[in-house]
């Protein structure tokens, strides 16, 4: 396994919030980002070192992040969790029941500057598409679903839907390697954008909907067999 704690340097944290909750929401957005190698190994010594902290807070960051199913803890460090067949096909049925909902509350609540935000991150998307790597396009994919939540406007919603989206983070970045998957991604983003700028919540559903089925296939064709 790597030893690097993440593919993007960490930055140092200012003492505002309680540590352990700042140290929590750094983690949590690198996972949601895709930016942790998951070959990395996170030491609580090398992350304490690089946001400038002591090992408790990183101790109790990374006790939570087990709780909540992204990391594995071992003696030799914390890693992305590896999830089963099982756990993913429950992930995937959890998120097709939440994306549809969210899309919907979405193009209810919708405004000018939220649809532009969302253009916005879409071309992003459309950009990163034919590039060898898929990191931008995972940062502009990341952008355009915390925009969307964010207009649907229910935080525990939104807290629910992170976390199941934050677990699938390792695979996510491997359908994302294939740029017909990302092709597809943006072809439905597109579709989605189109239905909230017209606040049609039945077309937004209906455009996640189908996304999020495409996804779970996407999903279970990596995950590693049972038997």
């Amino acid at each position: 396994m790597k030893s690097a704690s993440a593919e993007r340097p960490f930055s140092r944290l200012q003492r505002a919030d309680p540590l352990r909750e700042q140290v929590y929401r750094s983690l949590h957005e690198k996972l949601k980002r895709g930016e942790i190698d998951p070959e990395a190994r996170l030491t609580e010594t090398q992350l304490a070192a690089m946001l400038g902290v002591s090992r408790t807070p990183v101790r109790e960051a990374l006790a939570r992040l087990r709780q909540e199913g992204l990391l594995d803890l071992s003696p030799r460090g914390a890693a992305l969790s590896s999830l089963s067949r099982t756990d993913l096909d429950e992930v995937m049925e959890m998120r097709l029941l939440l994306e549809p909902y969210i899309a919907a509350r979405a193009a209810e609540r919708s405004t000018a500057d939220g649809v532009a935000a969302l253009r916005a991150a879409l071309a992003r998307e459309v950009e990163a598409v034919p590039l060898r790597s898929p990191q931008r396009f995972a940062a502009a994919n990341h952008d355009f679903r915390a925009l969307l939540v964010a207009m649907a406007g229910n935080r525990r919603l939104a807290e629910t839907a992170s976390r199941f989206d934050s677990q699938l983070q390792t695979l996510r970045r491997a359908t994302l390697e294939d740029s017909a998957n990302r092709e597809t991604v943006v072809r439905h983003h597109r579709a989605l954008v189109a239905a909230i700028a017209k606040r049609d919540a039945a077309g937004a559903e209906r455009a996640m909907r189908e996304l999020m089925d495409r996804a779970r296939v996407a999903v279970l064709a990596l995950a590693p067999a049972e038997g």
